[in-house]
């Protein structure tokens, strides 16, 4: 999701939908991890588990935390409710917010 703004840029998200990439899971199989940290995922049944194997035989969990925020920023002030000189305030503090937990 991307917003125009002024001479020193917009305002872009882009981001995984879930807590993290399925790569990166995928990655810590490949690399012999035998556990990934809690929150990233939940097995077949979809109690969360921190086993690799595990969760790659089942499901990344969905957003939350700092893309949360995020999603809140977009979907709240989001411009079709806006006229175009609003926008750049309301982004401004989005990303001011969303930076600093990245």
């Amino acid at each position: 999701m991307a917003v125009p703004g002024s001479e020193s840029g917009g305002w872009l998200l882009d981001m995984a939908t879930t807590t993290v990439a399925l790569g990166k899971i995928h990655d810590a199989s490949h690399r012999k991890e035998a556990t990934i940290p809690a929150g990233w995922a939940t097995d077949a049944a979809g109690v969360p588990t921190t086993d690799t194997q595990t969760a790659l035989r089942g499901l990344p969990t969905p957003l939350g935390g700092y893309k949360g925020s995020a999603s809140d920023c977009w979907w709240s002030f989001s411009p079709r409710d806006f006229p175009a000189d609003r926008w750049r305030p309301m982004w401004d503090r989005c990303g001011s917010v969303l930076n600093r937990c990245a």
